[in-house]
């Protein structure tokens, strides 16, 4: 597990205004709170071993078979599965999220980096892709993602959608798993209803491969109120909507207002943007951001291929995104 990841308010007594560190737009939704509030008696039983419950609501909802789903707690959760499952040499785009290069790390895999789809190296038995991209909302096309599917089906492809609800562009359906059987999508409904302390996610992919991850999971874990809760979530779409048109437009407004100010923005398909300081670091501006203003950013100097110059941001209310340069103009000033 890497330290330093966005919403890491946890161990500290500020109060924030605006928390910009993670790549969600922050949606509180109380019916949610009503209704887990009627279910609290079951915390007094085991949930189902393998979330079944859950796990037929989203093969509903892809439209796929449930022997092709599996849940997990989180995303992280089915990333550290799959490098148990499946071992070698684990080819990784850089920068991206860290998790990755942990869990392949921590089951003996050789580990090597490519930034384009044309530089992964000859020998690698597994290929691991954020689509969108964290930290720089970069995604790949589809067409270019089957044309390396097509031309390595011996190499295992893991391809996560975790931010699909945050790009207009067209991302993996879940019936590509069983046109390609070295295909994994991840999936993370932490991310697609804004409830990063909920830890619900899942995997898709041909039986055959799910067959083998599911020798590698724990029974139960996924406790019986998050089954509960993303039950409710995936019954109450339309309560968790985002705007995304206008994030994606809001975005935009923020790269133009941060390159006034002399800061780079990496051109981003999505509402999060990744930012490179002309000077100080992104430590020390998140540290005068969180006790000045109460603003939360992601220091993304721990991103593999980073340096402390580069922190990332993602879009939220209009002005809180104009609070959010009001501040760092403000701490720019200083030097």
């Amino acid at each position: 597990m890497i330290d330093g990841h966005g919403d890491d308010i946890y161990g500290r007594d500020i109060a924030i205004k605006s928390n910009f560190s993670t790549n969600i737009f922050c949606k509180r939704v109380t019916g949610l709170e009503t209704h887990l509030q009627t279910k609290i008696g079951l915390i007094y039983n085991y949930p189902p071993p393998d979330a079944k419950p859950l796990r037929e609501r989203i093969a509903f909802k892809e439209n796929i078979n449930d022997d092709s789903i599996l849940v997990t707690s989180g995303a992280v959760d089915a990333i550290y599965l799959i490098a148990m499952a499946f071992h070698g040499h684990s080819a990784i785009l850089s920068p991206t999220f860290s998790e990755y290069e942990d869990a392949c790390k921590r089951h003996a895999h050789k580990i090597s980096y490519f930034q384009e789809l044309d530089d992964i190296e000859s020998d690698a038995t597994s290929v691991w892709i954020c689509n969108p991209n964290n930290p720089d909302g970069r995604v790949f096309s589809t067409n270019d993602l089957e044309k390396l599917l097509s031309s390595n089906p011996n190499r295992l492809i893991i391809v996560d959608q975790a931010y699909e609800d945050y790009t207009p562009n067209t991302l993996f359906e879940s019936h590509k798993v069983l046109e390609y059987p070295n295909l994994i999508i991840l999936k993370s409904l932490t991310k697609k209803f804004s409830l990063p302390g909920l830890r619900v996610g899942y995997l898709i992919a041909n039986p055959s491969v799910t067959n083998i991850i599911k020798t590698k999971m724990m029974p139960w874990s996924v406790n019986a109120l998050a089954i509960e809760a993303a039950l409710y979530c995936l019954d109450h779409e339309d309560d968790f909507k985002i705007n995304m048109a206008f994030l994606i437009k809001e975005k935009e407004r923020l790269s133009h207002k941060l390159e006034e100010l002399g800061i780079q923005s990496f051109p981003s398909d999505t509402n999060f943007l990744l930012c490179q300081l002309p000077r100080g670091t992104s430590n020390e501006l998140k540290e005068y951001l969180l006790s000045q203003h109460g603003i939360l950013i992601r220091d993304a100097s721990n991103f593999n291929g980073l340096t402390p110059l580069h922190f990332r941001v993602a879009v939220q209310t209009r002005q809180e995104n104009d609070n959010l340069i009001s501040g760092i103009k403000s701490w720019l000033l200083q030097f």
